[in-house]
């Protein structure tokens, strides 16, 4: 309504056409269209017939991946990021594989992880870590944990994977509370 209302506001003649005016609605064309692609990905993946594509991954080199993606963004906070091969669930020790293969879908797990780490970093303590870790479980099932001291009060915390739910925290931030929704749908197509 407020794109239309300027377009229409230009038209007429009532609000000027100039660069700084036409470089705003742009981008908030590119955030709406963005909002429309995460809202269909969202529909996809909730859908019954939904089905992901299996190949071997390698778990500690996406959480590295990752760490490297985002370590400029971090340290520009004041947020430190660690990987870890975590501790088994069986046995509470420390994986000695610096390989943990698994069958999964390689880009939808990075997308996942790469909402995760982005919210923990926008939302995280200045001087903490964020620990990116792997949890082997039973019947060769792995977990992704990303820990960090965030900032999610306690109220929010059952809602936050919500469809379309933003906290008050983060309502003052750009996002349209999609994102720990598609998190929540890729890790439930893995069987999460």
């Amino acid at each position: 309504s407020v794109l239309k209302g300027q377009f229409e506001g230009m038209i007429d003649g009532v609000l000027p056409v100039d660069k700084d005016r036409l470089e705003r609605n742009y981008r908030e064309i590119v955030n709406l269209e963005r909002l429309v692609s995460q809202l269909a990905d969202l529909t996809r993946m909730e859908s019954p017939g939904y089905r992901i594509h299996l190949h071997e991954v390698d778990a500690v080199a996406l959480l590295e991946s990752q760490s490297r993606r985002f370590a400029e963004e971090a340290s520009a906070r004041g947020i430190a990021i660690r990987v870890e091969g975590g501790p088994s669930a069986a046995t509470g020790s420390v994986s000695s594989s610096p390989r943990v293969a698994l069958a999964a879908d390689a880009a939808l797990l990075e997308r996942a992880l790469a909402n995760l780490v982005e919210n923990a970093i926008r939302y995280g303590a200045a001087g903490s870590v964020i620990f990116l870790k792997i949890v082997e479980g039973e019947k060769d099932s792995v977990s992704f944990v990303v820990d960090s001291a965030g900032l999610i009060d306690p109220e929010d915390r059952s809602r936050v994977f919500d469809r379309l739910y933003r906290g008050d925290r983060s309502r003052s931030t750009q996002g349209a509370g999609l994102g720990l929704s598609i998190v929540k749908a890729i890790a439930e197509a893995h069987g999460g």
